[in-house]
Formats: structure tokens, C-alpha cells, sequence
């Protein structure tokens, strides 16, 4: 087994249950981490995305088979806004939230919102700047509060104490679940990149290193049979995913043989 950082692992067997265990270990120390010590977490991520960002985009041009600098500046501009630009706008959008808090108590201004006939609050949640609009032209999001509940301002920060396997996307770089996860909802972390971006995982790992080294995130390495007993150990208390249907499929009904029968009963694995 080579190991490239703590709590980074690169194949199955013992270790998954040794990184779980570590992780579990850790869950209520990064749930009672202050919002001041968590910026700091933020804006230690940002300056690492800064150092590793020209080599992580290069490298994503590269397995692309573009030439940087050369006649397609369009697909050049592809490969950074997977990985480097990706994370450093999710950072961006966190520093802010984490920053408003600490200076005024709220994680953010009160946000838009409208009633249904019905009574029902929706609240307008993206776009909220310019910079939504350019980078996702025509998207819309909206939160759908339930029957008699009321605007919160970030409630979800508040939770946590709890362990998140992460499989991670194919179809871009920048691992912002790993922020989603651990610094909206304050979860700990192990993460598993899909092997189509395994070039990826280097910078991953230099940018992580504080939150590896920490306890509070582990990047574990391998294929199906890995990510198969990641997200079935006991000590994973929620999974996320970016997949197929048959990957959800696997997750949740088990073995294709048995799927159909699973569910028709409602059995879960």
C-alpha cells in the first residue's frame, strides 16, 4: 500500500475501515470548529488553488491533447473552467458567506423570495451576482420551503458530526462536493475521484493537504470494488454521488441480478 499524505489511501482491503474509523474520530472536532478558524480553512484552500491552478490547468489541457498558448484558446478556457475555475468560484462564493458571518452573525443577506397560491415559499437562491449569469447563462435555482416553514439564514451550517463518501464526477475536475459537504453541511469527508480524473488528483492533494493532514478529509484511490465497499461500510452515515443511473443503481439495489427483485420488495442494500 503506498500512502501519499495521512488519510490518503490508494487501494482497497483494511484500509477503507481504518480511514472511516479516522474520519468518525474526527467528525465532532470539525463540526465545533469556529467560523473564524473555518475562513481561514477557506482562504488557505484559495491561496493553494492560486499556487497549483497554471500546473493543474495545464495538465487538464494536456490529457485534452490541447496544445496551451496554442490556436484553440476556446478549448483552453474549457480546461480551466472544469477544475481550476470551478473550485475557485464554489471557494469564492464560501469565503463571502464565511466572512459575512463571522463579521455580522448571519451567513448571508435575506434572499428574494415569493409565495404560491398554495401558500408555499419559494425562495430565489441563483442567481445571485453577475458572475452566476455568465458562467450559467439561463439556469435558475430556487429553494422550495415546506408547508409553514420559514426563511433560514444557513441552517444547514449548523449541523454536522457526520461522515460523507464522496464518488466523485467524470465529467469535471474540480471537486466542489468536497466543499459542498464539508463546509455546508460540516461533514468530514472520503473522497473517491473517478478514475477519468485521476490527473486531477495530485493537485487535489496538495490543495486538501491542511484538511488531509487534519483528519477531516481522506482521498482514497481505486475503481468499482473500492468505491463498492467505501459506500457500503457502516460508518458512512451518507453518500453523494455524480453518476449514471446504473451506478445509483448498484449503490442502492445491489448486484444487477438482484435489482429487479430488490425493487419490487423495497429492499435496499
Amino acid at each position: 500500500m503506498t500512502e501519499t499524505a495521512p488519510g490518503v489511501v490508494a487501494k482497497p482491503g483494511d484500509e477503507i475501515p481504518r480511514v472511516i474509523d479516522g474520519l468518525a474520530s474526527r467528525r465532532h472536532p470539525w463540526a465545533d470548529r469556529g467560523v473564524r478558524d473555518k475562513l481561514r480553512d477557506l482562504e488557505g484552500l484559495r491561496d493553494a488553488l492560486e499556487r497549483e491552478g497554471p500546473a493543474w490547468a495545464r495538465a487538464s489541457c494536456l490529457v485534452r491533447g490541447v496544445e496551451p498558448g496554442g490556436p484553440t484558446p476556446h478549448l483552453e478556457a474549457a480546461a480551466w473552467l472544469s477544475g481550476v475555475g470551478m473550485l475557485g468560484a464554489h471557494l469564492g462564493v464560501l469565503i463571502r458567506s464565511y466572512r459575512h458571518r463571522a463579521e455580522t452573525g448571519r451567513w448571508f443577506g435575506p434572499l428574494p423570495s415569493r409565495e404560491r397560491a398554495d401558500g408555499q415559499r419559494v425562495v430565489k437562491a441563483f442567481p445571485t451576482q453577475l458572475r452566476d449569469r455568465l458562467f450559467s447563462p439561463g439556469h435558475r435555482g430556487e429553494l422550495w420551503l415546506g408547508p409553514g416553514a420559514e426563511i433560514g439564514q444557513g441552517s444547514a451550517l449548523e449541523d454536522g458530526g457526520a461522515v460523507c463518501a464522496i464518488l466523485g464526477a467524470g465529467n469535471y475536475e474540480g471537486p466542489i462536493d468536497i466543499l459542498t459537504k464539508m463546509f455546508g453541511e460540516n461533514r468530514v469527508v472520503a473522497y473517491k475521484p473517478n478514475p477519468v480524473n485521476e490527473m486531477a488528483s495530485e493537485f487535489i492533494d496538495r490543495i486538501f493537504s491542511g484538511l488531509i493532514e487534519e483528519g477531516f478529509l481522506a482521498v482514497v484511490r481505486g475503481g468499482a470494488e473500492l468505491g463498492a465497499e467505501l459506500v457500503h461500510h457502516p460508518g458512512v452515515d451518507e453518500v453523494l454521488m455524480t453518476g449514471g443511473a446504473a451506478t445509483y443503481d448498484r449503490i442502492v439495489w445491489g448486484a444487477p441480478e438482484e435489482q429487479a427483485a430488490n425493487k419490487r420488495s423495497g429492499t435496499r442494500t
